[in-house]
């Protein structure tokens, strides 16, 4: 801390670079993050989503756009079990910063990706999504194996549970590039406030004098 801060006193707040489906969610809408049957999919990128109104939104035109240009025809043909495309959705997403949002890219890949304590099989499994986004999704002129390696370590390490999808199979998880930048400890003196739109608050929780480190607890979100 560069100043004596109080308890409450808010001291940053942060948005998702990135949400995206846990490991092994459900096919969901890619949108609004609902449960989907498969009666409806975007005629352009053939993504599964509820409806129109999801379809038209923002959110869905630009990526539906990258998979159309690359004439990638997703399909999803199983519904209410856990499905492996939805796993390189995140990543993609925090990839595809590096052509819509550099400064944001570049914040993020200062972050860890500990790709020495990396076990075989999840070295086995980076390669499978690897194979996925650039040759199955047509992102290999885009992204190169390192490159998208790094960032499911980057996930791996950094990314926090936005919905614990315990009870539905629809989890959810999100990169936040300021909030990960901090230090673990089991005695944090902030804690972080998700907000109705997926933004964090950190507020601290007890007096911290300047030049105290400001840490907070992985496991302990609210």
């Amino acid at each position: 801390a560069s100043l004596d801060i109080k308890p409450e006193e808010v001291i940053f707040t942060d948005q998702p670079a990135v949400i995206g489906p846990d490991n092994a969610a459900l096919p969901m809408c890619l949108v609004c993050w609902r449960k989907l049957s498969g009666s409806y999919k975007c005629k352009l990128c053939g993504w599964p989503l509820c409806g129109d109104v999801c379809r038209d939104t923002k959110a869905h035109a630009k990526e539906c756009k990258f998979f159309s240009e690359r004439k990638s025809q997703i399909q999803v043909t199983c519904f209410g079990v856990p499905n492996r495309l939805y796993d390189a959705i995140l990543p993609l997403r925090v990839l595809l910063l590096k052509l819509t949002n550099k400064r944001v890219f570049k914040l993020v890949c200062h972050l860890m990706d500990h790709t020495e304590n990396q076990t075989e099989k999840k070295q086995k499994r980076y390669s499978q999504i690897a194979e996925l986004i650039r040759n199955t999704w047509g992102f290999s002129k885009d992204f190169t194996v390192n490159e998208i390696k790094h960032v499911l370590g980057i996930l791996a390490v950094n990314s926090f549970c936005v919905h614990d999808g315990a009870e539905d199979g629809m989890g959810l998880i999100g990169l936040y590039p300021w909030t990960s930048l901090m230090s673990h400890c089991c005695v944090p003196n902030v804690k972080i406030v998700t907000k109705d739109d997926f933004s964090y608050i950190c507020e601290a929780t007890v007096n911290i004098p300047a030049g105290n480190e400001i840490v907070t607890s992985y496991h302990h979100y609210y």
